[in-house]
């Protein structure tokens, strides 16, 4: 399968990932390319520093110029705020299992090594817009479902 833009992974009248078990990640993601997948989310926390001082990770390996000015619509921190802001009321909504994901994210942690509370607090993270309901509602249900699945 050819490389794929996360854009073109996320649909919205669906209200999921196309192509997500086969994406792998990425180095760098621009504020139009974050849609919550788990790669972005650990992307973010990540560089959770950067962000909670309103600056944009730099690209890998490209070297930019502060004397560069564009015209924006925005103050220039407003995207990074938004974009860290969201992922950390994620994680605070997830309770302990989001301090126990974002531990798990500093470490470096690969996702199929994480504990089951840490991965299941990434699932709840992932998403476009807000949850409706509380975690331990969501895991609830999930669990629901899981069991239903294994008694049939």
């Amino acid at each position: 399968m050819a490389e794929v833009e996360c854009r073109d992974c996320y649909d919205f009248k669906a209200r999921r990932y196309r192509y997500l078990k086969e994406c792998l990640g990425g180095d760098y993601y621009t504020y139009g390319d974050i849609f919550y997948c788990r790669w972005q989310i650990i992307w973010v926390r990540e560089h959770k520093e950067k962000f909670k001082c309103g600056v944009w990770p730099d690209m890998p390996g490209v070297i930019t110029s502060e004397s560069i000015k564009k015209k924006q619509a925005e103050a220039h921190f407003v995207r990074a705020c938004i974009t860290h802001a969201d992922v950390d009321s994620r994680l605070i909504k997830a309770k302990g299992d989001g301090k126990l994901l974002d531990k798990e994210i500093q470490l470096g942690t690969p996702i199929n090594e994480m504990d089951d509370e840490a991965k299941s607090a990434l699932r709840w993270c992932e998403g476009w817009g807000k949850k409706k309901g509380t975690y331990a509602e969501w895991k609830r249900k999930k669990t629901y479902r899981q069991r239903r699945r294994n008694e049939s």
